[in-house]
């Protein structure tokens, strides 16, 4: 079994099925899930804690009117792992039940994910 601590790197990514819709934007995976709503989107979070609870490993989320943002990294050993891949499939699969498919956000590589203004 591999190490679920091990980095994986940007071409690995590039490879990994089940990442449609998500981004590395730094030491992390990034998507945005357009929900048309912010009650919608509220809607999400049950499901998205329960699949981070039960893998152990809980994703930055940011609901907004109309998207939900979310950000996953391993903070413990500074760069992105098998974890973080799994927990994204998940919320992923998650988004498309609800009919509401992730996408990658734009990204500058100077400023991050081109999100709207908070």
């Amino acid at each position: 079994m591999s190490d679920p601590n091990a980095p994986i790197s940007s071409e690995e990514l590039s490879h990994t099925e089940g990442l449609e819709g998500w981004r590395q934007v730094d030491e992390g995976l990034v998507t945005i899930i357009e929900t048309g709503g912010f009650s919608r989107g509220a809607a999400l979070l049950p499901e998205i804690a329960r699949v981070a609870d039960e893998l152990n490993h809980h994703p930055d989320v940011d609901v907004r009117y109309g998207e939900v943002v979310i950000r996953t990294t391993s903070h413990d050993v500074g760069h992105i792992t098998s974890r973080d891949v799994e927990l994204a499939r998940r919320i992923s699969q998650i988004a498309n039940r609800a009919g509401t498919p992730s996408q990658a956000p734009n990204v500058d590589p100077g400023r991050g994910p081109d999100l709207p203004e908070a």
